[in-house]
């Protein structure tokens, strides 16, 4: 039987999966998300998600590589632990990824822009319609980011206080 934690990492991964990323890379992420503990080993991977030793060390290496974990060392232990970067979610390179996502659609729909417009005009306004969207997107994305940290700043979390 799947327990509640099981299937949260499942299902995080596949929503990962969509993003891009690998499917035992999405269940890393979310048991560094769930841990109590501050900081996982690859053993501690290895056992909490079933996962052989070869997919973890090389998921490892992936969310090193895009800077999701950082390696730490342990006063008097040989294995090396991991854990989520610091501000992981509250700095620039998070908001710059998802601003360069977003800009590498726009600029694919800008450079087919010409073809289509000589297709029909059909077509023309809903690539027009897609890159309208895109753009808001791209100019968007920051300021809602600099909302959630000022929120976060003040002490607030998606509109409800901390003291709540």
């Amino acid at each position: 039987m799947v327990n509640a934690q099981e299937e949260f990492l499942q299902d995080i991964a596949l929503v990962l999966e969509y993003h891009g990323l690998p499917r035992i890379a999405g269940r890393m992420f979310g048991a560094f998300l769930v841990s109590p503990k501050a900081r996982l080993s690859a053993d501690d991977l290895v056992k909490e998600l079933h996962a052989s030793r070869a997919s973890v060390s090389t998921m490892t290496r992936l969310l090193l590589q895009q800077g999701v974990i950082e390696r730490v060392h342990v006063p008097g232990e040989r294995k090396d632990y991991f854990r989520f970067r610091p501000q992981i979610f509250s700095g620039t390179s998070f908001v710059n990824d998802e601003v360069a996502r977003v800009r590498a659609v726009r600029e694919v729909l800008e450079r087919g822009r010409p073809i289509v417009e000589q297709s029909s005009p059909g077509a023309a306004a809903r690539l027009e319609e897609m890159l309208d969207l895109y753009r808001s997107f791209e100019s968007e994305i920051p300021a809602i980011f600099e909302r959630w940290k000022r929120k976060r700043e003040t002490g607030i979390r998606s509109g409800v206080s901390r003291s709540q």
